[in-house]
């Protein structure tokens, strides 16, 4: 059992280590969205490109989210 349950178990480690390098970024964009120089004319590119890597890492969160549900639903089953 225990054996076969090893490559979940890996890929559920993975995909943990995913999460938590996608939560860091989002965190540091985040605080890095709370400058106030962002919301001058001279900010407004640098603003822009935070919050398009924003958006795309919440996406990829997400995805990763859903995978580790699903690993962990198959994990429950076996």
């Amino acid at each position: 059992q225990r054996n076969r349950d090893k490559p979940l178990r890996d890929r559920m480690k993975k995909i943990e280590q995913a999460m938590t390098t996608l939560q860091g970024r989002l965190k540091d964009i985040e605080g890095a969205l709370q400058a106030p120089e962002l919301y001058e004319a001279s900010g407004v590119t640098r603003l822009r490109s935070l919050t398009e890597e924003q958006g795309r890492l919440r996406g990829e969160l997400e995805s990763v989210e859903a995978e580790w549900i699903e690993v962990a639903e198959a994990l429950e089953s076996a």
